[in-house]
């Protein structure tokens, strides 16, 4: 798809300029890319399954992630801004400003005294509201529809599946995304009586829940689960890969632990003046214990564990793929392959 960006003068003469006047800022390069293209496969189906005016009003809210082999874990970058041309053959493509982070640009938690930081359990937890529901969202070419079901059994609130859309030919993992309100993700079963016994149910159920989601990934070959929710207006992200029963069960038994922890740090990088916007841990295969992998904040920054974390340009592919969510591009996630 670069040829395409080469071969348009208007779209050649936009990248210039747009990277001139972005500048890189908090990013170690700005480079151009195409992002969607109208080509079709075989088939007749578009490659990139997207409406690029819908694309364009969604990255002209906010800047979105890119991410390496559509991993919540391993980000890359930003795409800045974007705009639709035309090539000389009559092909329709969105160009964009893609912002790149690079480890000489990296502050880490250790830097900012941030890399071990303690909470204490909440035990005072807000009753579930009516509203309350749980998102389970996946690409269904990459994530069979059995397990899905399996995840959405006895679940504690209505769930809404929400399809992906990775347009990757080959998948590195099998990665559902679970969404659901941050409270139920610190609950456990320490925690002092509150509310309603309806409330007090679905806390539980939650937690119970959560278990059984976490044990199912032991019989896939890549699983990925990523916990998702908000704290403070920042999205709050929980990792566990892979199949390893310890490594799992430590994951889960430590997860609400982690959750108040991340809460922790959310409030101490507020009055910092550092407000992240994303904020994404992981568990330590070795330790088995929760550690925060990285944190975006507010004005484009990036916090990392570790600045190896990023990946250098020479270990990135060429191609650059959507994540798009089919029924609503405003999940949408830029991922590179």
């Amino acid at each position: 798809m670069a040829q395409l960006l080469n071969d348009t003068i208007e779209a050649q003469l936009w990248a210039q300029d747009a990277i001139t006047r972005l500048k890189a800022g908090n990013y170690g390069e700005l480079v151009a890319g195409v992002v969607w293209t109208d080509a079709r496969a075989e088939d007749g189906s578009l490659l990139v399954e997207a409406e690029p005016e819908t694309m364009l009003r969604v990255l002209a809210r906010e800047p979105l992630p890119i991410l390496h082999g559509h991993d919540p874990g391993r980000p890359v970058g930003n795409v800045l801004e974007a705009a639709l041309f035309q090539a000389p053959t009559g092909e329709r493509f969105v160009a964009a400003i893609l912002g790149h982070y690079t480890r000489d640009r990296i502050l880490t938690f250790a830097e900012l005294g941030l890399n071990d930081v303690t909470a204490s359990q909440l035990s005072n937890l807000p009753e579930p509201t009516e509203e309350a529901w749980i998102q389970i969202a996946s690409d269904p070419r990459d994530v069979s529809e059995a397990w899905v079901d399996e995840i959405a059994e006895d679940a504690p609130l209505p769930i809404v599946r929400t399809p992906l859309s990775h347009n990757s030919s080959d998948a590195w993992h099998e990665l559902i995304r679970i969404g659901l309100p941050f409270a139920l993700l610190v609950w456990n079963p320490a925690a002092k009586a509150f509310g309603t016994e309806v409330g007090k149910a679905v806390y539980a159920a939650t937690y119970t829940w959560l278990k059984k989601a976490i044990e199912s990934a032991r019989e896939r070959k890549a699983p990925l689960l990523c916990f998702e929710s908000h704290q403070q207006g920042c999205q709050v992200t929980f990792l566990i890969r892979g199949n390893d029963v310890s490594l799992n069960y430590a994951a889960q038994e430590g997860l609400s632990q982690a959750a108040a922890q991340a809460a922790r740090l959310v409030t101490l990088l507020a009055q910092r003046g550092m407000p992240a916007s994303k904020l994404v841990y992981e568990i330590d295969a070795k330790a088995l214990r929760w550690f925060p992998s990285y944190a975006v904040l507010d004005n484009g920054r990036i916090i990392a564990s570790t600045p190896m974390l990023i990946a250098s340009a020479s270990e990135l592919p060429a191609g650059l793929s959507l994540g798009l969510t089919r029924k609503d591009m405003g999940k949408a996630h830029q991922d590179k392959d």
